[in-house]
């Protein structure tokens, strides 16, 4: 999980870029994550893995407000394959 914040006064478009030689994804959430409920402040992901029907760089935009905390939540789509790069 990597937290980052929009210090900007004004919404913002942020894009996350996912590249990785093994199957992973990735997801955004605004102010925190909650793994019992994934549904919770989720603002989008990069709807598909690394190595899925298109494989190679997913990516994602999300609308983030001003001076809000934002969470990409990398996940391996095989769980324990050990993917330390990405």
């Amino acid at each position: 999980m990597f937290a980052f914040t929009n210090t900007s006064p004004a919404e913002a478009c942020v894009t996350v870029l996912l590249t990785s030689g093994c199957d992973v994804q990735a997801g955004v959430y605004l102010n925190s994550f909650d793994p019992l409920n994934i549904t919770n402040n989720y603002l989008g992901d990069s709807g598909d893995s690394t190595s899925g029907a298109s494989p190679g760089p997913q990516s994602c935009s999300v609308t983030v407000p001003a001076g809000a905390k934002f969470l990409v939540s990398v996940n391996e789509i095989s769980a324990g394959a050990g993917c330390g790069s990405y």
